[in-house]
């Protein structure tokens, strides 16, 4: 069972729209919010996120970081949108990041709040019209409203009918462009229910039951 599982998510890449930053620089410079929280009201709403860390915009090179329009590509993995927890201050080389982002119409979120300023770098006037351009060019959401603003950038994956907060699940795509779908219930009750995947154009799909080795046709709407 563990060989054909292993054996499918080989070669390929994971499918994750959403970016959240990882809260390190936060909690060192003052208050501050842990990502855990907007990952948590994400996961619930089976909105499919990675940490990262700041490095990603700081040294592009090293984490292999490409902007294109609407995409941040970090190595394979290719974001959406950025999610910032609340935090106090930024760096500088966030900062300048988030506004490189911008350039390319990848949308930045701020839980709760915007910073108030910067804790490296620049100072004075130079650092208050750093701040003032990201608030003028980013979003403030309270965490509970994070995924309705995810779902107004179309980025949602797939919806639920009923809705079960329990449900996790696991989008790859194969170097052949075939893509995978795996679902987990990590609740304590049998799930019965609807799962629509949001795809632009139809294709064949089937369910596999990799203990049993078998492979049927899915219904497709």
């Amino acid at each position: 069972y563990t060989n054909r599982m292993c054996e499918l998510i080989h070669g390929g890449r994971r499918v994750a729209p959403v970016a959240l930053l990882y809260y390190a620089e936060g909690e060192w410079s003052g208050a501050y919010q842990n990502d855990d929280r907007a990952a948590h009201v994400m996961a619930d709403q089976q909105i499919e996120y990675d940490i990262i860390p700041q490095e990603v915009l700081a040294k592009p090179q090293e984490y292999r970081t490409e902007l294109r329009e609407g995409c941040l590509q970090v190595n394979t993995q290719e974001y959406r949108i950025l999610i910032i927890p609340y935090s106090q201050f930024l760096t500088e080389e966030l900062a300048r990041g988030i506004l490189a982002l911008r350039e390319y119409g990848i949308p930045v979120v701020f839980t709760e709040d915007y910073p108030e300023g910067l804790c490296n770098g620049i100072s004075g006037e130079a650092e208050k019209e750093l701040i003032e351009e990201i608030r003028q060019r980013t979003e403030v959401v309270p965490v509970t409203k994070l995924v309705e603003v995810i779902r107004q950038e179309r980025l949602e994956e797939l919806t639920l009918s009923p809705a079960d907060g329990r449900l996790r699940y696991l989008h790859y795509v194969q170097e052949d462009g075939c893509e995978i779908w795996m679902f987990v219930n990590e609740g304590e009750k049998e799930y019965q229910g609807e799962v629509q995947l949001i795809q632009e154009a139809e294709s064949t799909a089937y369910v596999y039951d990799a203990w049993d080795n078998l492979l049927e046709p899915a219904g497709w709407n």
